[in-house]
């Protein structure tokens, strides 16, 4: 990813130090961005390009973590001092913060997320648990049925209504009604996985990001979590998601970009020439022309998803080398039929039948920023598509006599360069022209003496 790419808006704080961007919402009507950062609330107008400094009363700076919509208000989450409500048509604001000898109030001044439903209710996922809003009293209600003292750190809402919170060592969470209370859900495909990210789509499917860096989608179909193979690089956690006006998923690291389309092609983006990026975890959204923006260590930055050029012509596979697995002296072999060579260095190659079991072993070549390869590969004329792997070995048995053509790809998207090399399985010596010309004259030479003895015999008679 070139910096060309995309645009970096700086926002350096007063003592000259990277401010970092932790929220991003958009505005209520579209109307520009609120940014959260490590020293307060900031106005973004994405059509001028200014940027606009809110005050937010005599606490100076507070880091906030979380923003959220409702109406003219806006909900902010910080890092160690509650929350704060502020009101854009008259400026106040007003302070929410853990008291232990006050009622219902805020179990947590440590803020991991805000969550406004499609229903107006206020969610607030702190460190020590989950609380909501009840606007009636102006004050906070625990749900029973959620834990204590556990970190909540994702909350969403389905198309079907149902409400999603993750917790950060205790599983998974769903309300299927608001007048019902939450349920602790088993999921198979994510077994014992905790996640840390919730995120709906246009096309009103679920993803969730585990801890160890997984993706998965919800499958309406079987109510069950899918994986899908993102092959980021395991060293850094996926960092947000955010979905593109053609419908395809971004999904950012510390590393790079991937672009999941709606067949689950992948497509990487690398920052390569910029290593000033660091997204932040959970900062991003879209603007209304399309344009994605996401949170980092010095401010925040727009990037065009039509315009971004992919990395996936950086990678290659390569088909190394051949191997027999049924015979004990295998490198014999290839070494009498001149194929202990670098197979990629060659077209074609050519196998007796009795070679007809093989195993081909795959490579590949990536910069060191590039995530680990995996391999698509198909053998035309016996695969009838193609297959992943993630393993360099691929083994074909008892192939027929006949023309193939084996394809291999990394597995970076549909655009990723094609490998291929034509194997030739040679017939049989039974089978061959020259058999057949034997076959031919034995046959020729059969009727021919069958004939000059069935002439004697009449003749005798």
């Amino acid at each position: 990813w070139k910096p060309s790419d995309f645009r970096p808006v700086s926002m350096i704080d007063g003592s000259g130090s990277h401010n970092v961007v932790s929220a991003l919402t958009p505005c209520a009507g579209g109307k520009g961005i609120w940014v959260g950062s490590k020293t307060g609330l900031s106005h973004y107008d994405a059509d001028d390009e200014r940027l606009e400094r809110i005050p937010l009363g005599r606490d100076g700076d507070v880091e906030i973590t979380s923003i959220a919509i409702s109406g003219d208000s806006v909900w902010l989450g910080t890092r160690h001092q509650g929350l704060r409500l502020y009101n854009t048509a008259s400026g106040a604001v007003k302070s929410y913060t853990y008291d232990d000898t006050i009622p219902y109030a805020v179990i947590s001044n440590n803020i991991n997320k805000i969550y406004r439903t499609r229903g107006g209710e206020i969610f607030v996922l702190t460190n020590w648990g989950l609380c909501r809003y009840d606007a009636a009293n102006d004050n906070f209600t625990t749900l029973p049925e959620a834990p204590s003292h556990t970190p909540f750190v994702a909350m969403q809402e389905d198309s079907h209504g149902r409400l999603w919170t993750a917790t950060a060592s205790n599983g998974l969470y769903m309300r299927e009604r608001p007048e019902w209370g939450l349920v602790k859900i088993n999921s198979k495909e994510l077994g014992n996985r905790q996640v840390s990210m919730l995120f709906l789509d246009g096309k009103g499917t679920l993803w969730a990001v585990s801890q160890d860096n997984r993706l998965f989608y919800l499958d309406d179909n079987t109510g069950e979590f899918a994986k899908v193979s993102v092959s980021m690089p395991k060293d850094y956690a996926i960092t947000f998601l955010e979905e593109d006006l053609d419908g395809n998923l971004w999904v950012g690291t510390p590393d790079g970009l991937a672009k999941v389309d709606m067949n689950h092609n992948l497509t990487y983006y690398s920052y390569r020439s910029d290593s000033d990026v660091l997204p932040a975890i959970g900062a991003s959204c879209r603007l209304p022309d399309g344009r994605i923006i996401f949170g980092s260590g010095s401010g925040f930055r727009t990037f065009n998803p039509k315009e971004m050029k992919s990395n996936n012509r950086m990678v290659r596979a390569y088909i190394q080398s051949l191997s027999f697995p049924y015979l004990e002296n295998s490198d014999d072999e290839l070494e009498r039929l001149g194929l202990n060579i670098l197979l990629y260095t060659r077209g074609e190659i050519r196998l007796p039948y009795s070679d007809n079991t093989f195993t081909l072993r795959l490579s590949a070549s990536r910069t060191s920023d590039m995530p680990q390869v995996g391999y698509e590969y198909m053998l035309e004329g016996a695969d009838k598509g193609w297959t992943s792997g993630s393993g360099p070995e691929v083994t074909y048995t008892d192939l027929r006599p006949g023309t193939y053509t084996f394809m291999l790809r990394p597995n970076f998207g549909s655009d990723a360069e094609v490998r291929r090399l034509k194997i030739i399985i040679m017939p049989p010596w039974y089978r061959t022209w020259l058999a057949y010309c034997v076959y031919v004259v034995a046959a020729l030479l059969f009727v021919w003496v069958a004939v000059v003895l069935t002439r004697r015999r009449i003749r005798r008679k």
